[in-house]
């Protein structure tokens, strides 16, 4: 085991001797690495592996391991070569990847429920002042066509205006709400 290594995870060399390099190891990744070293059958076989290892002051890091066997000239295992890569800045961002990506989930689905929270309200809201504006109209209409002076026919007649602007606002905001409910049909028309 190189000195590099040791000095990483915070090994002495009578450590490597005495509990081997694989002391280091969390448990959950231990049988995943020891896997690496068993099934080499013939030269040239190789596993990579990806591991978490405790330095010796608590910290935990991420290799990935590229290991080898050597074999002797009646192909007997006599040791094994190995290539170790501190991965854990890049597992680091990837579970940073990972947390953003849940978190702009999320703020898709608020965003997509405020618009469709939205797009109800104002359907419901037009279709509820819409009612009680027709009766409005109505009205104003059976009132002009009644016995009124001058001064009570501009009256209904402001009335009727306000009402239609008002209509016409309503069929505006209940057109922006189909928009957004994907319920807006086109059609076509000729125009000169």
């Amino acid at each position: 085991v190189s000195k590099t290594w040791r000095d990483r995870v915070g090994l002495s060399e009578a450590d490597v001797i005495k509990n081997g390099w694989m002391g280091t190891l969390k448990d959950e990744t231990s049988p995943e690495m020891k896997e690496a070293f068993t099934g080499f059958n013939k030269r040239g076989d190789r596993r990579e592996r990806e591991a978490c290892h405790v330095t010796a002051d608590g910290e935990e890091i991420w290799v990935r391991t590229v290991n080898q066997a050597e074999f002797d000239i009646h192909d007997n295992i006599i040791g094994y070569v190995g290539v170790i890569v501190d991965i854990t800045e890049q597992r680091k961002a990837i579970e940073q990847l990972r947390d953003r990506q849940d978190e702009l989930r999320q703020s898709r689905d608020i965003a997509e429920a405020a618009t469709e929270a939205k797009a109800s309200f104002l359907a419901n809201m037009s279709h509820e002042i819409r009612t009680p504006m027709n009766g409005v109209l109505g009205f104003a209409e059976m009132l002009r066509q009644s016995q009124l002076d001058e001064q009570q026919a501009k009256y209904v007649e402001l009335i009727q205006e306000s009402g239609t602007v008002m209509m016409a606002l309503l069929n505006d905001i209940l057109d922006i709400s189909k928009i957004d409910a994907g319920l807006l049909v086109l059609s076509a028309e000729p125009f000169s």
